[in-house]
């Protein structure tokens, strides 16, 4: 997958703390009949399944899962007053997001 990650949003990462995790770029069914798969940032610990991926000294990690529904690429902005961005090539899949830890 090819993450291209924003000027401000690299900012942001590197303004807090892993906590010794990685930036998970994550895609999950949600089994709720409105939405069924739902997209967001968090930080977690490398599963051996996942891809990882270093930017500009960040560590992104990502599973089929995420390709499988994001597909091939991402963008990953920030905006202060709005929080995280995440847009592929057809459409924005979520915005508003905080960094949540799991």
């Amino acid at each position: 997958m090819d993450i291209q990650v924003t000027p401000s949003a690299v900012d942001f990462f590197k303004q807090t703390s892993l906590e010794g995790k990685k930036i998970r770029v994550r895609a999950y069914d949600t089994f709720e009949c409105s939405t069924m798969v739902a997209y967001d940032i968090v930080l977690d610990k490398k599963s051996e399944d996942d891809l990882e991926v270093s930017l500009k000294g960040l560590p992104f990690i990502y599973n089929t899962k995420a390709i499988d529904e994001i597909g091939n690429y991402i963008k990953v902005d920030y905006v202060p007053s709005q929080g995280l961005k995440m847009v592929n090539t057809n459409q924005t899949l979520a915005y508003g997001l905080s960094l949540k830890s799991v």
